[in-house]
Formats: C-alpha cells, structure tokens, sequence
C-alpha cells in the first residue's frame, strides 16, 4: 500500500474541503429545514403522517426482532451498533485479510466521524422525538423511550457509514450489508424514536462518510 500517497498536498487539500463541506452542508441542512426549531410545515405534514403509518403499522412477524433490537439499545450502549460494527469488521476480515488493519481503521474512523457530526447537529437542532409530538398512546414503542434531539437519526448514521463502507468495499454480499443499514433505519421508525426525515438525513450524512473513507483507502491501495 502506497501511504505516502496520503502525504500528497493536493490530495489532503482535496479532502480537507470534503470534510469541511460534509460537516457544514450537514448544518445548514437542519438549519435551513428548521427555523427556531420549527419544522417546516409542508415537509412537516407528510413526515409525520409517513411516521404513522410506518409505526402503527405494526406485525409480529416485525415486532420480536425490533422488540430485541431496542432492548439492546434501552441500555444506552448502542449495542446493537456495536454488533453491527463486529459484523462488518469481520466481513472485512475475512475478504480483505491482507488491508484489514487500514480498513478496520477507516471503519472505525467512518463511525466515529459521522457520530461525532450528529451528535453536534442533535445538540444544535433539538428537534423533538415523535413521543413528545404526539400523544403517548399514539406512539407504538417498546423500550425505549426519548423526547428530545430526534435530528438526525444517529443509529441511521452509524449504520449506513458503516454498511455503506463495507458494500463500497466488498464485491460479494455487498447488497446484504445495504439491507441491513435500511432495517435499522425503519427499525427506529417502527419503534417510535424518530421520523422518517431523521432517517433519511442520517442514511445521507452515513454515505457521505463512508465515501470519503472509502475514498481514502483507494488513494493507499487498500481496495
């Protein structure tokens, strides 16, 4: 692997300006979306109507596999996503032995970009949480339970930076990792912890991650 190719001016010049860019555009995104913490009325309407639909729609086919998802996550731990991060790093592992290492790292480094992104924007935006929105016997949810910094959707962003990653990385099995980002963004719907745009917006801010670390190990060699 070529890592002095990182060394290149031009090239951290060019990434520094992607880094920059994802981290402002992510703001100016829920800045421009919510005004004093009010959601625009049109994109307002359908996000919530969209949200109930998903969330009372409820099935048992569903309900035991998001019933043991977010007791995982009731604990405050994210273990789900840490789960999801051991099942990724192994995919890697074992298709990419001889890189592992340098894409375990980005991996990792996707993560915990990304999550660091977010949880500023949750902090600056504080959209409030379907539970305190609606009434409480509007809400279908398990264990969890939140009302406060719904944008964006963090379990959304790590999930889609990191299985975004791994699908941009692998050739085998790739859309099985896609499949698995998308059902834990419709699991925090169906479980009552965010909107749908909180989703999306996270499902967004996941891929711009995961592209510029991909992007980071092709310039070295690693894929």
């Amino acid at each position: 692997m070529n890592y002095k190719a990182l060394l290149d001016y031009k090239y951290l010049i060019n990434l520094a300006h992607a880094v920059i860019a994802f981290i402002v555009c992510s703001f100016l995104v829920g800045d421009t979306i919510f005004y004093e913490n009010v959601f625009l009325e049109p994109i307002s309407t359908y996000d919530q109507k969209l949200f109930l639909f998903i969330n009372n729609s409820h099935y048992k086919i569903l309900d035991y596999p998001m019933m043991f998802l977010t007791y995982l996550d009731s604990t405050g731990l994210n273990i789900s996503i840490i789960i999801l991060f051991i099942f990724c790093a192994i995919a890697l592992k074992h298709y990419h032995p001889k890189n592992f290492l340098i894409l375990f790292a980005l991996l990792l480094l996707a993560l915990l970009f990304s999550s660091f992104v977010s949880h500023l924007i949750k902090e600056y935006i504080h959209r409030p949480r379907p539970m305190a929105v609606f009434s409480i016997f509007d809400v279908k949810s398990f264990y969890e339970y939140g009302i406060k910094n719904s944008f964006p959707s963090g379990h959304s962003i790590s999930a889609f930076s990191m299985c975004f990653f791994v699908f941009l990385v692998l050739k085998k099995y790739r859309i099985f990792f896609l499949v698995l980002a998308i059902f834990v963004g419709f699991e925090r719907i169906y479980v009552g912890m965010h909107f749908p745009f909180d989703v999306l917006i996270g499902a967004l801010m996941g891929i711009v991650a995961a592209n510029i670390m991909v992007n980071i190990a092709k310039k070295i060699g690693a894929v």
